[in-house]
């Protein structure tokens, strides 16, 4: 299968997955599931980069209250130390803000339903342009936005959650795809000592860095 294959695949599992998602769902229901999925894929991608040894498994660090234990702290400590992207993390906390507002805001009164296109979610989801970027931008930029962002929602809260998530979902996974390709776990040697061993998955690395990079079939990336 070649690289535009994958991708093609890629993009109609995802399509079909969000369709899965949202069909028949309520506004909240879509928030949590949405934000689920996401923090499966960030899950994903910071268990192939830590490291699992006799002294501390890795799967104790997602265990309730280590520092990996909620989806906020997954997010913030893989960009402070740069497993993801500041693109990655914004777009992603947007869905998590969505999702938790979702979860926690559960009530009995009629004003405590739960709606993409109504405030407070509607700010939430206006978050995906950068505050810090918006107060700095020029006024006409600042009035393109707003108004883009207004045409966005006339489609329907769901479209413009959607295209958040998806677009949040496609960088996490683009994401996940290189952190999987080098993976660095520590392995116990004869000697009852841990070794360093990088593993290369050929299909992995060469999806992201193209078929030729590999020089010999020992699966050993070329020096520069």
């Amino acid at each position: 299968m070649t690289t535009e294959q994958q991708q093609r695949v890629s993009i109609e599992d995802l399509n079909l997955a969000v369709q899965k998602m949202i069909d028949g769902k309520t506004d909240r229901e879509i928030a949590i599931l949405g934000g689920a999925l996401l923090e499966g894929i960030l899950f994903d991608i910071l268990s192939s980069v830590l490291v699992d040894s006799l002294f501390q498994k890795r799967k104790q660090l997602f265990e309730y209250p280590k520092p990996l234990s909620s989806f906020g702290n997954m997010l913030s400590l893989a960009y402070a130390f740069g497993v993801i992207s500041s693109d990655e993390f914004h777009v992603a906390n947007v869905i998590r803000k969505v999702r938790n507002h979702a979860a926690h805001s559960i009530g009995l009164r009629d004003d405590d339903e739960f709606c993409f296109s109504k405030q407070p979610v509607r700010g939430m989801l206006f978050e995906f342009y950068p505050k810090f970027a918006m107060n700095s931008a020029p006024k006409e930029l600042k009035e393109n936005t707003v108004k883009c962002f207004d045409q966005m929602m006339e489609l329907g809260g769901k479209s413009a959650y959607r295209l958040i998530f998806c677009n949040a979902h496609i960088l996490l996974m683009s994401r996940k795809m290189i952190a999987s390709a080098i993976q660095t776990p520590r392995e116990i040697n004869e000697d009852g000592a841990e070794d360093v061993v990088f593993h290369f998955d050929r299909e992995a690395v060469e999806a992201v860095l193209g078929a030729d990079f590999f020089t010999n079939e020992d699966q050993t990336p070329k020096s520069e």
